[in-house]
């Protein structure tokens, strides 16, 4: 009987897939054999969002099937990165399926850059540590859209398996509260992820002249390109596409799979809700009404 389900480590061994370490394969099983499949992880290591990696964009209905088996599981969201110019039909498929743009992802190529001089840069960069992992967590958080800063940003797992490649900036005149920060993407490249909350956009390009000074050797032939996305100032991004060479453009598809909580709702909907108290009265508690339509 066909059926599509997550493939085990049998039957990696079976179908001769490839392990990936911390992705799984969704296939659909026809006669004894992996028709399709869908590879995804957890993104963020997030308990609630999955991220979709490679899928072929004629099996509708395996999608189908993945986001049911998604919303069964509870999770939240799911995300799918994908490039502009090579997975056109990709995103034309998502989209068609409930799918809707968050953002867009952009990679560059760091090239000699020496128009701003270090002594008038008001950041410093340093390198994290376990103490700073619950800050980056806030400042992952205050770095998203905030119809989603309950659910897509890095936990804390994510950072503490990154502490060696994890650089956070601050303010001279402050260390406690950090700015940005950057990590980096794969152990085998050198390819860093700006996080950066939106009222910091101003600051970007000192961030990254102090963090290639201090961890980048050229001299070594290092290489270096770094990802930032288009929640930060949109004249950011056309700043950086006048200095540096474009690597790649990435959209960020996210799909709803589950209402959210109903406390939540009620808190974004209303300026006020009655909260019963043990002798019977009911107290009025404000709540400021936040939220951000997906962009389209």
């Amino acid at each position: 009987m066909n059926k599509s389900r997550i493939l085990n480590l049998i039957d990696l061994v079976r179908f001769k897939k490839d392990f990936i370490w911390g992705k799984d394969y969704f296939a659909k099983i026809e006669d004894g054999k992996v028709a399709s499949s869908i590879l995804f992880s957890r993104y963020l290591e997030s308990k609630k969002v999955l991220e979709i990696h490679e899928f072929d964009h004629q099996e509708i209905e395996l999608l189908k099937d993945f986001l049911n088996y998604s919303t069964k599981k509870k999770y939240q969201y799911v995300i799918s990165k994908l490039c502009e110019r090579k997975q056109l039909g990709e995103i034309e498929m998502l989209r068609a399926n409930g799918f809707l743009r968050l953002t867009r992802e952009y990679t560059f190529n760091y090239t000699d850059f020496k128009t701003i001089s270090l002594d008038t840069i008001p950041v410093i960069c340093d390198l994290a540590n376990k103490k700073k992992v619950k800050d980056l967590v806030h400042l992952c958080k205050n770095a998203q859209p905030l119809e989603f800063r309950d659910y897509l940003f890095h936990s804390p797992k994510f950072f503490k398996e990154r502490l060696d490649d994890t650089y956070i900036f601050y303010a001279p005149s402050n260390m406690e509260h950090p700015l940005g920060c950057a990590y980096k993407l794969d152990p085998e490249k050198d390819l860093f992820e700006f996080v950066i909350p939106p009222n910091q956009s101003e600051n970007f390009l000192s961030f990254l002249v102090v963090f290639v000074d201090k961890f980048i050797h050229f001299e070594k032939n290092e290489s270096f390109s770094f990802v930032i996305n288009e929640n930060i100032d949109e004249s950011v991004i056309q700043q950086l596409e006048g200095k540096f060479e474009l690597k790649s453009s990435k959209q960020v598809l996210i799909h709803k799979t589950l209402a959210k909580d109903k406390v939540k709702v009620l808190e974004k909907l209303s300026n006020k809700i009655q909260i019963p108290v043990t002798n019977g009265q009911v107290t009025n508690r404000s709540k400021s009404i936040h939220g951000r339509e997906f962009r389209d």
